[in-house]
């Protein structure tokens, strides 16, 4: 429970100030709303597997979660975690669209908070049966197109359940692997055992961004056999990046690169240039980039230099006589600088928002608000004042806190505290 004894103590430091100015503090009873801890009781005899499930690559399939119930036990409220990074295919996604639990009689509908599904029985939290015949949860897995076919095993990051809320009972499941049978669309956009032509080199040049902010990146190549293009085919897959929580897309879509300048288009996660709606092979100028992705990095990425590469860059020759290959794919470097020298709501500089700089905000707040001056740096006050009104007080704690606290819950991308606040002050 550290998450909630530190976000716990730091509320009881904010209770202080009950009787200065009202605030708009973060919603404790919000928080406490998440799975529950690692080391939480787990029931052997409660076991959660995924069914047995076929699906196309490009397509979506909904998946049963079933369970066994050795002992019997009762749910006051369900939590379950898919995380995609963890999937066995890369770029699959999962999420639920079947939204009602028909193992329970009151038929609960889960809810999404950052990531992960809870489904309480009823608003009471009253302990209820579980019908062990029927799921207690429905995933859909959507598969990227380029999906390779195969067999593949894969299980629930958690699945925890609170039998009785009143009682603080709860446990985590056993976890079990289903299996994902992918078939082959046959329309991707070139067989895995494509030719690869050793002087065709696709490099990203290097590159400079300040945390928090995006940077356009050329894709440059080398030609060494003169090929043409019919068609080019472009992927990053952010989960690849090195840098975590970045983000790659395309905004920039003309290809400069080839004299019809034409227009990439996304399908799946995947870019697709046509230099001609015939297909007509084009000549490839060397000297502009054949393509231009956008790397967004998260305000709290460390500072350094990182090297990446592109996941796949196909050319379609001649679609009339089927010539195509792959380029060899070279790493460009990305160097990530400092976001002025101070991460907003970093108090203390430890590269990371959390609940001790809320409590170092609501200390400099206490004893500015008693007619004394404050300790805080002007870096220091730079990153408290997140609401960004010249001011640090308690709505500044609250804001870290909840910041904090979706952190804390998120898994995947991960908004900085700059765009986090951006949203919150809209609200």
């Amino acid at each position: 429970m550290r998450i909630k004894k530190l976000v716990a103590s730091t509320m009881a430091m904010a209770s202080l100030f009950a009787s200065l100015p009202a605030t708009q503090l973060f919603c404790l009873d919000n928080f406490t709303a998440v799975a529950a801890d690692s080391d939480s009781e787990v029931d052997e005899k409660f076991i959660i597997t995924p069914a047995d499930a076929e699906v196309t690559a490009g397509e979506t399939v909904s998946i049963n979660i079933m369970c066994e119930n050795g002992n019997n036990r009762k749910a006051g409220q369900f939590v379950a975690q898919v995380i995609n990074e963890n999937l066995p295919i890369s770029g699959a996604t999962a999420t639920m669209s079947s939204l009602r639990c028909s193992a329970v009689s009151t038929k609960p509908e889960y809810n999404e908070l950052n990531g992960t599904w809870y489904c309480d029985t009823l608003d009471s939290g009253e302990p209820q049966e579980i019908d062990t015949s029927k799921p207690v949860a429905k995933f859909d897995i959507k598969v990227p197109a380029n999906a390779k076919a195969g067999t593949y095993e894969w299980k629930l990051d958690r699945f925890h359940v609170v039998e009785s809320g009143y009682d603080g009972v709860e446990f985590d499941a056993v976890l079990k692997t289903g299996k994902l049978t992918v078939k082959s669309n046959n329309s991707s956009s070139a067989p895995s055992d494509s030719e690869i032509d050793d002087k065709f080199i696709i490099t990203p040049a290097d590159a400079e961004v300040k945390a928090g902010e995006t940077v356009t990146v050329n894709i440059m190549c080398e030609n060494g056999n003169n090929r043409k293009a019919g068609q080019f085919v472009a992927q990053v897959i952010n989960e690849n990046l090195p840098i975590k929580g970045a983000t790659a897309t395309m905004t920039s879509l003309r290809c400069s690169a080839v004299s019809t300048k034409p227009e990439y288009n996304e399908l799946n996660g995947t870019w697709y240039c046509d230099t001609l709606d015939s297909g007509e092979p084009q000549e490839i100028d060397t000297s502009k980039p054949v393509a231009k992705f956008d790397i967004k990095v998260p305000a709290n990425a460390k500072a350094g230099t990182y090297e990446w590469k592109l996941d796949r860059f196909h050319v379609v020759e001649s679609g009339y006589d089927g010539v195509e290959f792959d380029a060899v794919l070279k790493a460009g470097k990305l160097t990530v600088t400092a976001s002025d020298g101070y991460m907003l709501g970093d108090v203390n500089s430890d590269g990371k928002v959390d609940a001790k700089d809320a409590s170092l905000v609501l200390v400099e707040y206490s004893k500015r608000s008693t007619g004394g001056t404050g300790d805080f740096t002007n870096t220091q006050q730079l990153a408290g004042d997140v609401n960004f009104d010249g001011k640090i007080d308690a709505k500044d704690a609250s804001y870290i806190l909840s910041y904090y606290a979706y952190v804390s819950t998120t898994t995947g991308q991960i908004e900085g505290m700059k765009e986090y606040m951006d949203k919150q002050l809209k609200k």
